[in-house]
């Protein structure tokens, strides 16, 4: 077994799946405090849209029960990865400038960026369905993948 690697997950992930987070075998997964953030926007309602909202954010209640995430993260389950809920961290340096607007989106590509550069020797990656952010992530030279599960 290889060293774990690190996947910052999207907000459409988990309202694609959310049970996403017991898909990654053993690695470690950071979820973007704007994450949360946009979840709790979607939780009312009858849709699945509403319905894995409030799934997830009843999942992560469970693991975080009477714990703090601490400096690592909890574990997910048996034989499952670490999960931890990051702070936003703003864009530094060229990408300050590359990405001016105040959105979401920004905010979860520049988080992914700060665990990249905090976990040297560590395979980083954001995970999402959304093409734009995609293409963001690689014009920042960020890994980025979409989740296949369902394929």
């Amino acid at each position: 077994m290889g060293k774990p690697k690190i996947f910052v997950l999207d907000t459409n992930v988990i309202l694609h799946d959310h049970k996403a987070i017991r898909h990654f075998q053993d690695n470690n997964l950071v979820i973007p405090i704007a994450v949360v953030e946009e979840l709790d926007k979607f939780k009312k309602g009858n849709d699945s849209l509403a319905f894995n909202a409030r799934g997830f954010m009843r999942d992560i209640d469970r693991i975080t029960e009477g714990k703090s995430f601490g400096k690592d993260g909890l574990p997910i389950g048996p034989r499952l990865g670490l999960i931890k809920v990051e702070p936003n961290h703003p864009f530094s340096g060229e990408y300050a400038d590359m990405f001016k607007d105040d959105i979401q989106d920004h905010r979860i590509l520049s988080t992914a960026m700060w665990v990249r550069d905090h976990n040297p020797g560590t395979f980083v990656a954001l995970v999402t369905k959304d093409v734009n952010l995609r293409l963001k992530a690689k014009a920042a030279g960020m890994a980025v993948q979409d989740y296949l599960t369902d394929k």
